[in-house]
């Protein structure tokens, strides 16, 4: 768990004043963590969920969704829906706060990044 908030806190600080200067929203929805079992990928199951909770949050008088996408399956789905990639971090660069990697056995895989990204509820 301490993993999880340490990631999420160097990326809010990481893209803070990018995203108030693009988003000058009072405030903003957050999507923190989507997965699904290998078994039942490729079905549309995160795409569906994300058209269901934008849906929801426009309802709900959001102007703004900010999140994570740390695979390929969710970063996909974001695509295929609009999201904009803020910036992207490579897993092996990510710090602990401590002076050591926070994923000490991340690759240098193409695939190995999470994408910071947000979507503006029209």
């Amino acid at each position: 768990m301490t993993n999880i908030i340490t990631l999420y806190t160097f990326l809010d600080e990481s893209v803070k004043e990018i995203f108030q200067k693009l988003f000058p929203f009072d405030f903003f929805a957050q999507i923190l963590i989507s997965s699904v079992s290998r078994i039942h990928r490729d079905h549309g199951i995160i795409t569906e969920a994300y058209k269901r909770m934008i849906l929801l949050l426009k309802s709900k008088g959001f102007h703004v969704v900010e999140s994570e996408f740390t695979n390929p399956f969710t970063r996909a789905a974001g695509k295929k829906l609009g999201f904009i990639e803020l910036d992207k971090f490579f897993f092996k660069d990510i710090p602990n706060g401590k002076g050591q990697r926070l994923f000490p056995t991340a690759g240098d895989g193409e695939e190995e990044y999470v994408s910071k990204v947000a979507f503006l509820l029209g």
